[in-house]
């Protein structure tokens, strides 16, 4: 005799219901974060209040590629370095790639068919390149190895290089050269300068001064200061006018960069409520959050930008703060 579960009277038809705008708008500045990670400054739109000048997945400088044969330069692309597709492929009545371009990690490299009148040649045109790749993948070794299986030149193994990264350089079937790297220690600047001088390579002392090292600039110094905001458009307008600011469009919609301040600065849109984030200058952002766990505090996360590195801490009771290693002359 067939039994009747008593939860069965609890039970409730499926219904898909659709998430709240809170739930959606959180989790897309999520993916967001992860997908495009940006410097301090930037952040991920959840309005349409603001554009960017640069369309969704561009950066603000592109590669773009003479090559022999386009339509075989994609597929080799595509093959060794994993390439997609990014956009049709135009092509003009004489049958030649007038534009095409590809997706390779996060980066788009766009190409096409040399062209005489805009006078641009490909490398084997033109006996050699002014221009060479840097392109980062999990595993160089293996790369390197499948693009030699493909008809790719050797012109030096795979090795660690002082600077961190394990990496060689090839020269594709169609004449560009590219460095294939991975990424496997962070170094500080006085380290990498003492591993070349290892290589017979000498070293400047200003050539290899890092950012913070300045003169007026020591460790523990503000590097840096996020002013976190409702509506960074009107965060914009208001210190524009009450302390001259020149914010510049971030890497994404809500976020700015201030640099005609002391120290440098950033706006971040689409928060909650209004805040202050303070990054804190370090030599080295490793070192300084391993000495932050000595001390009792938490690292929460570490994360790299090209603006340089930075960690989220807390001190041994409880105030959240921000490390900051400089990377360049903008974040100074």
């Amino acid at each position: 005799m067939a039994t009747t579960d008593p939860m069965d009277a609890l039970r409730q038809p499926v219904v898909p219901l659709r998430p709240s705008d809170e739930f959606a708008a959180g989790l897309r500045r999520r993916l967001e974060s992860e997908l495009f990670p940006t410097p301090p400054g930037g952040t991920v739109s959840t309005t349409t209040a603001t554009r960017s000048f640069v369309p969704p997945g561009m950066h603000s400088v592109g590669t773009y590629l003479a090559v022999r044969d386009a339509r075989a330069a994609i597929a080799w692309y595509m093959d060794v370095f994993g390439a997609v597709e990014h956009s049709p492929m135009l092509v003009g009545a004489d049958g030649r790639v007038g534009h095409a371009s590809v997706r390779i990690g996060d980066t788009v490299v766009m190409l096409a068919d040399p062209h005489e009148l805009e006078n641009v040649g490909n490398p084997e045109e033109l006996g050699g390149t002014s221009v060479q790749l840097q392109l980062y993948v999990e595993d160089a070794d293996a790369t390197f190895a499948r693009a030699i299986e493909r008809g790719a030149t050797v012109l030096y193994p795979v090795a660690d290089q002082p600077y961190g990264d394990r990496s060689g350089k090839i020269r594709d079937p169609f004449g560009h050269n590219w460095f294939v790297a991975t990424h496997i220690e962070n170094v500080a600047s006085d380290e990498e300068a003492r591993r070349f001088e290892q290589q017979g390579y000498a070293s400047e002392p200003q050539a290899f001064r890092p950012v913070w090292d300045e003169p007026g600039k020591r460790e523990g110094d503000i590097g840096y200061f996020t002013l976190e905001v409702p509506d960074v458009v009107r965060a914009t307008a208001f210190y524009r006018e009450l302390f001259g600011w020149d914010p510049a469009p971030g890497s994404l919609p809500e976020g700015r960069h201030v640099t005609n301040v002391t120290p440098p600065g950033g706006m971040l849109g689409g928060k909650d409520r209004p805040g202050i984030a303070l990054y804190f200058r370090v030599a080295d952002v490793q070192a300084a959050a391993t000495r932050v766990r000595e001390l009792g505090g938490e690292v929460l996360e570490i994360t790299e930008y090209p603006s340089g590195g930075n960690a989220v801490c807390r001190d041994d009771q409880g105030l959240e703060f921000q490390l900051f290693q400089p990377g360049g002359p903008d974040y100074a």
